[in-house]
């Protein structure tokens, strides 16, 4: 089934507009090229090439001779403008890396002639190709520049554009507000230089983010604001756009009869002009629609016709889409075995995509069968990706969220130190007068109420510290909870779906498949129930409620037992350990303490390290202290992280390791905390892509300072 409708659409490329997504469609500043019979016959290639333009061959073959004859009269415009030629020629065949190539060539060349219209409109090419990629951030530093050299010429009409490819890239980066706060602006815009099919584009956009945000109601009237403006210009891109984001929002609310009338219209508006792109994907939307109906004849019937069309045109998105849908079909037809097959080909389509959502559709679907035909191992593994894939997109959205919270946060900031400024002011001003006059009663006064004015300063810095310390608290403790709750919640929720399964399927299942099934499972209730015990004495640490009870005792043994406890997870990737130094080494300790030290620095060297590798445990003594050291050859730390590794405040997200395997980023923080508290010291050495080493010290006799 469809889990997402793509709002996209290609546009005929013409005189002044690359084939752009509907979304970023609008108008560029014409072509223009000096007048003379040497460059006649090159302005008219041109135009050949439009004419052509969805047929590679030939417009390849006249941006040829364009290139051979203006070399020949060293005609510089025309070079550069066929570069342009050359990348929409390559955009619209669908290979976007030789497109940016003649973009950005084409960019140097015009810079170079300082033709500020094509610089522009180079911009705006750049820009597209990127958002095409889905590199929606560099796609923003393009068209932010874009808008910048409008800006600096007056040109409304491309204010209005830049501005509206920008909130484009916000909202897909679901940052709405502030792409809704932008495309206001460029419908302003639009409005004043009185760009009729800019401002209809807008009006979409706007719709699209009101639908992202499930106000179905103000969507509806964007897109029918946006309908109206389309109809009286006959844009039947527009229109189309317009008719697939109204199928789009009925699919949304559960009407898929009436989203099959409005894709069915779409359909005949991109078959109309030639829009195969939009074709492939409004056909596997109307499959999608009839899977929700159960109408499983003309599901199969739409989206193998998707399927044969995005391959022919490389519409990958489409090529995932459909491979997944035709899976869930053959899945609830108990095909399991045809089901399997087109989820791993969708898998590996979405994979080189990187389409995200496409990935988490067809690791379901492939869950799904895999369980099905008993086949456990593969179940458990599909569902463990499914389940780390969702993490992401949530982590995604909730860091969108927390952005947003933070742009308010610091604009009401800046409203309130503006505010302050002002009091201050008209303050300061009043203390002059005040103090004008005092000067004439007496410098004593003066000199009291200058040590008054000193200590309100001082009390008010006090005050001030205290309240950002108590905002500093509060931060540390939401964000850590945070962590610990979604990090603890997702393998508590894939230990649920096979505990549901193996009650279900009871009667089914036979003692091996139960072992089979609930092997896999124990790494993730240990990793569960070390991260609990990890919160549980971090709680206890910051309402100082942990005992210290510490003795001379030999820290081998604590090592031996730690590694016992992970012997599952270093068989999996067939880690083994080695000693060196002492292994008589003795220490004053507390015993619990220092069991969580050793076991979560344990826990992440083997997180953290490659198949086949080697970790060594170091033990000495010297100088008094006992020195412990944890070393793999593993993935290794950034070295920007080192110097924050072990602050409980620092911004840094926990990673996956070399097996997909989970942490809170809580673990260093509490290590740190416990050896610091048996009057300890811990340091870390590491390079990226070489392996760590984690050292700490313990006092080999009780501290008696």
């Amino acid at each position: 089934m469809v889990n997402r409708i793509v709002l996209f659409i290609y546009c005929c490329i013409t005189t002044t507009c690359i084939a752009l997504p509907s979304k970023l469609c609008a108008n560029m500043p014409g072509s223009h090229s000096p007048e003379s019979h040497d460059t006649t016959l090159v302005n008219q290639l041109h135009d050949s090439i439009k004419e052509n333009i969805n047929s590679f061959d030939k417009a390849f073959q006249f941006a040829e001779q364009c290139l051979e004859i203006s070399g020949q009269i060293d005609y510089e415009w025309g070079t550069a403008e066929t570069n342009t030629y050359l990348g929409k020629i390559y955009f619209h065949n669908g290979e976007l890396d030789s497109a940016l190539i003649y973009f950005n060539r084409s960019l140097i060349q015009f810079k170079n002639l300082k033709d500020i219209g094509k610089t522009i409109a180079l911009h705006n090419y750049i820009g597209v190709t990127h958002y095409q990629y889905e590199d929606y951030k560099r796609a923003i530093v393009v068209f932010k520049k874009g808008l910048h050299l409008s800006d600096s010429i007056a040109n409304l009409k491309m204010i209005a554009n830049f501005s509206n490819k920008l909130g484009a890239c916000y909202e897909e980066l679901g940052y709405y507000t502030k792409s809704t706060n932008i495309l206001i602006k460029a419908l302003e815009a639009s409005r004043t230089s009185g760009d009729k099919q800019e401002e209809a584009h807008i009006l979409n956009n706007i719709g699209i983010i009101f639908l992202n945000l499930d106000n179905h109601e103000k969507a509806k009237a964007y897109f029918q604001q946006a309908q109206l403006i389309f109809s009286d210009l006959d844009d039947k891109h527009g229109l189309s756009d317009i008719a697939n984001n109204f199928g789009d929002l009925y699919y949304r609310e559960g009407y898929y009869k009436k989203a099959i009338e409005y894709f069915e219209m779409a359909l005949g508006f991109s078959k109309e002009l030639e829009d195969d792109f939009g074709v492939a994907l409004i056909l596997n939307n109307i499959g999608g629609c009839y899977l929700r109906l159960d109408n499983f004849e003309l599901t199969v019937e739409y989206l193998e016709k998707a399927n044969r069309l995005a391959t022919e045109i490389g519409f990958h998105e489409i090529i995932a889409s459909s491979l997944a849908n035709l899976g869930n079909i053959n899945l609830n037809n108990n095909n399991y075995l045809t089901a399997i097959g087109y989820g791993e080909k969708s898998l590996m389509v979405a994979k080189e995509i990187n389409a995200i959502s496409d990935e988490l559709i067809a690791h379901e679907l492939l869950y799904k069968a895999y369980s099905k035909t008993s086949n456990y191992k593969e179940a458990f593994r599909c569902l463990e990706n499914h389940q780390i894939i969702h993490d992401s997109i949530n982590l995604v959205q909730q860091n969108n969220q927390i952005h947003e919270i933070e742009a308010k946060y610091e604009a009401k900031n800046k409203e309130q130190e503006i505010a302050m400024l002002t009091e201050g002011k008209k303050a300061d001003e009043l203390i002059q007068n005040y103090l004008t006059g005092i000067i004439f009663i007496g410098g004593f006064l003066l000199f009291a109420l200058l040590i008054l004015y000193n200590n309100i300063k001082r009390t008010k810095r006090v005050l001030e510290k205290s309240e950002d310390d108590l905002i500093l608290a509060n931060n540390t403790k939401e964000k850590i909870l945070s962590i610990i709750g979604h990090d603890m919640l997702s393998p508590i929720g894939t230990n649920k779906e096979f505990t549901d399964l193996i009650l279900k399927e009871t009667n089914s299942l036979s003692k091996e498949d139960i072992i089979n099934i609930l092997t896999p499972l124990k790494p993730a209730l240990d990793a569960t129930y070390y991260m609990a015990e990890n919160l549980l004495y971090w709680g206890r640490s910051q309402r100082n409620k942990i005992g210290y009870s510490p003795r001379t005792k030999p820290i081998k043994p604590i090592v031996d037992s730690c590694i016992t406890l992970f012997e599952f997870q270093t068989n999996t990737k067939a880690i083994t350990f080695q000693f060196k130094g002492d292994e008589t080494t003795k220490a004053f300790f507390d015993m619990d303490q220092i069991i969580i030290v050793i076991r979560n620095l344990i826990s992440n060297a083997i997180k953290f390290s490659k198949e086949n590798s080697i970790i060594t445990i170091s033990l000495s003594a010297k100088n008094n202290y006992a020195f412990v050291s944890i070393i793999d050859s593993g993935i290794g730390i950034p070295k920007d992280d080192l110097a924050v590794l072990f602050n409980q405040d620092s911004k840094l997200k926990s990673r996956y390791g070399t097996n997909y395997e989970k942490g809170t980023g809580l673990g260093l923080v509490i290590v740190k905390d416990f050896v610091e508290k048996n009057n300890g010291q811990i340091w870390v050495e590491s390079q990226e892509g070489k392996g760590s080493k984690f050292s700490f010290t313990l006092p080999l006799v009780k501290d008696t300072k």
